[in-house]
């Protein structure tokens, strides 16, 4: 059974991704504020989106590390910007859920083929 369209989702869900998105919440806290078990919460988010909270939330930080280099931002300073603890920790968690490093790209965000070097 696949995930439901997003204009389907649980408006508590949607209310708890918007609270995660915009900070670095506890699951517990967040299941608190939208009125839900944190299992529940949990259950919903594999659901209705297909991955564990946490893992949304890197996808949402990769994203905004990706938009900082977009903007100019050098992998190090765009890894501060979205929320990881140094450009390694960007590094990591790019390769490992992405299969890509920043600096693959920041050239693909530029319209290169390889990253300079």
């Amino acid at each position: 059974m696949g995930a439901p369209p997003s204009g389907n989702l649980d408006p508590r869900l949607v209310r708890a991704l918007e609270m995660l998105r915009d900070g670095d919440a506890r699951i517990t806290g967040l299941a608190a504020a939208v009125g839900l078990s944190p299992q529940r919460l949990r259950g919903l988010a594999r659901q209705q989106v297909g991955m564990p909270l946490p893992r949304w939330r890197v996808w949402m930080r990769l994203g905004r590390a990706a938009e900082a280099m977009r903007a100019g931002q050098s992998p190090a300073a765009a890894a501060v910007t979205a929320g990881f603890a140094d450009q390694a920790h960007l590094t990591r968690q790019m390769r490992e859920m992405m299969g890509l490093t920043p600096a693959v790209v920041l050239a693909a965000l530029r319209g290169q083929s390889r990253p300079a070097t």
